[in-house]
């Protein structure tokens, strides 16, 4: 209970298999990546007893996670996969994004309403069309990849990428034929978030 922030309550725990290492949150329910390779969603509407409701094992790493609606959206090894979790005890696998022959890795990616961008880790960027993922991968550049894309956000078109040591890229992707360059900072960030 973060109610007051100068002094946080612990209102429940549960067990994992092994770290957890992304989670995201929509109304009672917890979607987190866990133990490597599972997805699991827990129901927190009573938050001192929290129910594990299910989980989908992917066979690799799992590193990031999104939903959305009914759609949760879920990075492993260099594919992006996609579950209907409409009925939350029972995800079901819809489909998946390889990118395995241009990333080594998926890092991270950010759904926006018509675009999902990817950070394909040392293979650059790309972009997805969520409505129809059969879509031809559009390979947005690798931007002197001397060290991975970690994390991204989008936010009315623009698109920002943390670098590592590399700092971080700022880019124009309203026209995905041709992304624009807006800016680089060549500080050191592993994560990011914008808001506003």
């Amino acid at each position: 209970d973060i109610r007051n922030p100068a002094r946080p309550e612990l209102l429940g725990t549960f067990e994992t298999e092994g770290s957890v290492d992304r989670v995201c949150a929509q109304e009672n329910l917890v979607y987190l990546v866990s133990g490597g390779s599972s997805m699991v969603i827990v129901d927190i509407s009573e938050p001192e007893a929290p129910e594990i409701l299910s989980r989908f094992e992917q066979g690799l790493i799992s590193y990031d996670i999104e939903v959305s609606d009914t759609l949760a959206y879920i990075t492993y090894g260099s594919n992006l996969r996609i579950l209907n979790v409409a009925e939350s005890r029972n995800p079901v696998s819809i489909g998946f994004i390889s990118l395995s022959r241009d990333a080594r890795i998926v890092r991270g990616f950010d759904l926006s309403d018509s675009l999902i961008c990817i950070s394909g880790g040392y293979g650059g960027l790309f972009t997805v069309d969520p409505f129809d993922i059969s879509r031809h991968v559009n390979h947005l550049g690798e931007f002197n990849q001397s060290q991975p894309v970690d994390n991204i956000t989008v936010m009315d078109s623009i698109l920002y990428a943390s670098k590592g040591t590399d700092g971080m890229l700022i880019m124009n992707v309203s026209q995905l034929e041709r992304p624009q360059i807006l800016n680089f900072y060549g500080t050191t960030i592993r994560d990011l978030k914008v808001e506003g």
